[in-house]
């Protein structure tokens, strides 16, 4: 009858039973997890279902098998999807360690050469320079910082005014500005001038071919100051061997001659420090 259909359908799908008491289920331990505890849920399921389905007869069994069958598909479903889904989520979880790229190296910093100078040797960045015919140092007077000052020879060592530092032109290898270490100052042919007895005085820094030399080798540690615009070379005037001989321009003599003892006024050797 149609109060009995309900009263067994309610029964199946969890209501309170009417038939006599079932045995408690056997434990079966911890609960799983994951896809396999949904799967073991929908058999568990499945079974209870075909326990009550087989206490029936006729149009409730049928009815009843009808119902388990959807049932158990549902929770077939269902746990498909979970799997799947599970399974799809960890292959893209993975794709980036997979397609990481490896690490590259850092850049390689670049060689660069150094120049190597072509003429003139290319000296340490301060020092004094010595005449050989009287062993004094090209200076500045002493106490002098002014501009338009005739540069001297005077005894080596007693002050910054006899120390330079050798500025190197960023055109060339083998020619320098000489900056006087007590006054900043360069070495400077007057006025530009090109004649024999131009003095060579300390004034501002300007850059021009002036106050740019080349120390041209003469063998021995020894070099000629060669001024850049004139060609010509310092020179201590009259070859003279005085404390405070003044410094001029004048024709640099070849190396034979500039090494004759009785010469060597246009002869200076660069000591570092």
């Amino acid at each position: 009858s149609t109060g009995t259909f309900t009263r067994v359908l309610l029964t199946g799908l969890g209501g309170r039973p009417e038939a006599p008491p079932q045995p408690p289920p056997v434990p079966l331990g911890p609960p799983p997890t994951g896809p396999r505890r949904t799967w073991e849920r929908a058999v568990a399921t499945t079974r209870r279902l075909a326990a009550r389905i087989g206490e029936l007869r006729g149009d409730e069994r049928t009815a009843m098998l009808v119902v388990g069958a959807v049932v158990g598909l549902v929770l077939l479903l269902i746990a498909v999807f979970v799997l799947v889904a599970r399974l799809t989520g960890g292959e893209r979880e993975a794709l980036p360690a997979a397609r990481e790229p490896a690490a590259t190296a850092g850049p390689t910093p670049a060689i660069t050469a150094e120049p190597t100078p072509t003429g003139s040797p290319l000296p340490p960045s301060g020092g004094s320079f010595t005449a050989r015919h009287s062993s004094l140092c090209l200076a500045a007077p002493a106490g002098r910082t002014d501009s338009g000052a005739q540069l001297v020879q005077r005894t080596c060592g007693t002050d910054f005014g006899s120390s330079f530092l050798l500025v190197a032109k960023p055109d060339s290898t083998d020619a320098y500005e000489l900056v006087d270490a007590g006054s900043s100052k360069c070495v400077d042919v007057y006025g530009a001038a090109t004649d024999n007895g131009a003095p060579v005085v300390q004034w501002d820094c300007n850059g021009g071919a002036n106050q740019t030399f080349t120390l041209r080798p003469l063998g021995d540690g020894w070099t000629q100051l060669v001024a850049a615009h004139s060609g010509k070379c310092l020179d201590v005037t009259g070859i003279s061997r005085d404390e405070g001989a003044l410094i001029q321009q004048y024709d640099c003599r070849e190396p034979v001659a500039e090494n004759d003892p009785g010469a060597g006024n246009q002869s200076w050797r660069f000591s570092p420090g």
